[in-house]
């Protein structure tokens, strides 16, 4: 996972010296702002290694390959580390409450715009929008809670999703990726199609009832990936892959279903299990 980077304006990020035979020497930290281990010469993450030394790419392979097939799964922010940083891997959070045998997902998503011709008031209404057609995660189709089974115990699962408008957002230094921000430019032209980033940031089209896009881009957030493929001769624009017709991820206004839930809290343990 990578962010834009907010330090790029310093004087330097760190300073490099060279040795006799031509090895780099840091010190504590590189210029990731990740503590190098100085018995392994490695950058640790929390996650995994990454050698500066060599190349722009991690030792091992990413957890969330699978979601971005066009790049190599050992590639540290889409090799492109001059303008990227990859500071936690984190979109959003999962609270455990072993008492209550409930999950909580939490997650906030910081809306805003670099448009000249959007102001705070339509911000507002998207938001407003977004939030309705969002709503459709947080129970079934039967107003039931969705449950998801962790170590051989079933845990009922709540959501705590709160989408805020930060018109100050837009400058990249208000920006805080703490674990659970997820920051949106929202773009106002007609026909503009939304995409998430690498699951915490993008830009989505802005939302003028609620039959938008914010319910299947929000899968996004929670690791989830495309299952249609574009086909400009079909009616809608694209194909569900086969199975996924009517689902959330297959379809732009399709419904939640289990299966999104399960796989969403699957990645996430597996991701954390790896930390």
């Amino acid at each position: 996972m990578y962010q834009t980077s907010t330090n790029i304006t310093q004087k330097y990020c760190q300073e490099m010296h060279y040795n006799y035979v031509g090895n780099s020497v840091f010190g504590v930290s590189t210029f990731t702002e990740k503590e190098r281990e100085s018995e392994i010469g490695y950058s640790y993450f929390g996650v995994r290694y990454y050698d500066s030394d060599l190349m722009t790419g991690w030792l091992s392979v990413d957890p969330m390959a699978d979601k971005y097939p066009g790049l190599s799964p050992y590639n540290y922010c889409a090799w492109n580390p001059i303008r990227l940083v990859d500071p936690d891997g984190e979109d959003f959070k999962v609270v455990i409450n072993e008492r209550k045998k409930t999950m909580t997902i939490t997650a906030n998503i910081i809306l805003y715009t670099k448009s000249s011709i959007m102001g705070k008031n339509e911000l507002e209404n998207s938001a407003k929008y977004y939030r309705q057609s969002i709503n459709a995660w947080f129970k079934d189709k039967n107003g039931e809670s969705w449950t998801y089974n962790h170590k051989g115990k079933i845990y009922s699962i709540d959501f705590n999703v709160n989408i805020i408008v930060d018109t100050q957002a837009k400058n990249k230094s208000r920006r805080h990726y703490n674990g659970i921000n997820n920051y949106i430019d929202i773009n106002p032209d007609d026909g503009f199609r939304s995409i998430v980033y690498n699951s915490k940031f993008g830009t989505w089209a802005k939302a003028i009832s609620k039959q938008n896009s914010a319910r299947h881009e929000f899968g996004h957030l929670l690791y989830l990936s495309d299952r249609y493929y574009d086909d400009e001769n079909s009616e809608k624009g694209y194909v569900p892959h086969k199975g996924w017709e009517g689902n959330v991820m297959g379809e732009r206004y399709g419904e939640v279903q289990q299966r999104n839930i399960t796989e969403a809290l699957d990645k996430y343990f597996k991701r954390n299990e790896e930390k």
